[in-house]
């Protein structure tokens, strides 16, 4: 019997998605490693790009709004689903998994179902599809957006995917912290497994700066520029500090928002600003560079920190997560900083300590391979896919 399973995620650029990195690469990078393993592998996701693909589920815009038509219509016959208890756009959403993955599974059961999200509630709709293999969701960052967590209904609907979930994947130590601080379920639940890539599939940078060449840092934070990823604060350090400024040029990918803030204003710098970027572009990018800097205030993993660590550009990023990574590769990947607490003259400081000291790139990079690559964390999904048993 021909093994099946279901991708619930953003769609990444393998299928023309409009995601940028993060979840989208993790996602791409899973379906290809399931591919290898000859598991056909589907994808479903709420948000229509009008694609056709034969392995992506109702992606058009006319087949979206037909389904949450139709998902409204059957959940009015359903008694289990209570409407208050989420809000307006958690009833839509609902809507469209429940009328799409009802009619998906006429077609197809799946083995397992893997979700991107505790937020997402297309586990409410596979609860009420009465869905019995297993439904494993990967816990990408819920305590990110604090303001979520101050909504009694968004708090129902983490404790009511939680319950639904076969097991929950938490993708680094800081992440267990989190759900142990909120509880929102059986924490025996919880299994780590930290987000691979394909590694070798990366370009190596070589040693090009010439003596008189500035440096070129790279902040790749198009998701939440200004308000989690740490924009403001990297450039005040840049431009109030007269040797960065005066030897630094900036490849700043990030939104709209930041590329307003930054036309708004005059900076002692040089810097190029790139809005949505494809990964390939992406990696040219790192090869560039000579250090990459995301001053976040909170990261969940930090995929941004692997990939250039991996195309060999030491790293400034989130406290927490550069301890783990420091721990796991041993050997020296750059500095850390907690924007929370230290100063746009510390990471200044930092930036200067981070270029002027050694980095063994193929070091770092086989670290990598060893700890993060798909090739062998590939298992550990496996595993929970399919209750512990091995596949071939």
């Amino acid at each position: 019997m021909n093994k099946v399973g279901l991708i619930i995620g953003t769609l990444p650029a393998k299928y023309i998605g409009i995601a940028a990195g993060g979840i989208a690469t993790h996602i791409e990078g899973l379906i290809d490693s399931l591919h290898k393993k000859e598991i056909q592998t589907y994808i479903c996701y709420h948000k229509p790009f009008g694609i056709k693909h034969p392995e992506v589920i109702n992606s058009s815009r006319i087949g979206w709004a037909l389904a949450v038509l139709k998902g409204l219509i059957m959940l009015l016959f359903i008694q289990e689903h209570h409407w208050k208890k989420y809000t307006f756009k958690t009833n839509i959403l609902l809507a469209y998994y429940y009328a799409t993955l009802r009619c998906f599974f006429k077609q197809e059961t799946p083995d397992f179902i893997h979700i991107h999200s505790l937020y997402n509630p297309v586990s409410i709709a596979l609860k009420l599809l009465k869905y019995n293999n297993n439904i494993i969701v990967t816990d990408h960052g819920f305590w990110v957006d604090t303001n979520n967590l101050t909504n009694n209904m968004t708090i129902h609907l983490l404790k009511e995917s939680f319950d639904v979930a076969t097991k929950i994947i938490y993708i680094s130590d800081f992440a267990l912290i989190q759900h142990q601080k909120m509880q929102l379920g059986n924490l025996d639940k919880l299994v780590k497994i930290s987000n691979p890539s394909f590694f070798y599939r990366y370009p190596c940078k070589q040693n090009t700066k010439t003596k008189n060449q500035k440096y070129r840092l790279i902040f790749n934070g198009y998701g939440k520029s200004m308000t989690i990823k740490g924009l403001p604060f990297l450039l005040d350090a840049v431009n109030n500090n007269e040797y960065l400024s005066r030897n630094l040029e900036l490849l700043i990918i990030c939104n709209d928002e930041a590329h307003n803030y930054l036309r708004q204003r005059i900076w002692n710098f040089e810097y190029k600003v790139f809005g949505r970027t494809k990964f390939k572009d992406i990696l040219d990018m790192y090869v560039q560079s000579d250090i990459l800097v995301v001053p976040s205030k909170f990261e969940s993993f930090g995929l941004v920190y692997t990939e250039a660590l991996a195309v060999g550009v030491p790293v400034i990023g989130y406290h927490e997560m550069i301890k783990e990574f420091r721990k796991t590769l041993a050997t020296y990947i750059g500095e850390s900083i907690n924007i929370m607490q230290e100063q746009p003259t510390d990471l200044a400081h930092k930036i200067i300590k981070c270029l002027e000291t050694p980095f063994n790139r193929m070091e770092v990079r086989n670290a990598l391979l060893k700890s993060y690559d798909w090739d062998i964390l590939i298992d550990r999904f496996l595993s929970l896919y399919y209750d512990s048993k091995s596949v071939e």
